[in-house]
């Protein structure tokens, strides 16, 4: 074996041995960065919340006067805001799966 062979081989030990585990207080500002994630994913939620109810009102209003195309725009908001607030509340979920499938790979 060869000495280049040898320090390849050396070398892809060192890389296997590599071990990730995140820790967000491990970090200088880890708990503020988290602090304002939260704070980002609440003011998120108002704001599909107000989406909802915008939507609400204009699928009432263009009901009420035979606009049908400001009942369906309303509809579509409506489900907007009901979308974003499921991204909102399945992104830490989908982000830890796709972590955990990653990290699984041997």
């Amino acid at each position: 074996m060869s000495l280049l062979q040898l320090g390849k081989l050396q070398l892809l030990e060192v890389v296997a041995a590599v071990n990730v585990a995140p820790n967000p207080s491990g970090i200088p500002g880890g708990d503020a960065a988290q602090k304002l994630i939260n704070g980002g994913a609440a003011f998120g939620l108002l704001a599909c919340v107000a989406t909802v109810i915008l939507g609400a009102a204009q699928w009432g209003f263009g009901s009420r006067s035979s606009n049908y195309s400001q009942a369906d725009d309303g509809k579509t908001r409506m489900l907007k805001g009901v979308g974003g607030a499921f991204g909102i509340g399945a992104a830490a979920a989908v982000i830890n799966f796709f972590f955990n499938a990653g990290s699984g790979v041997h």
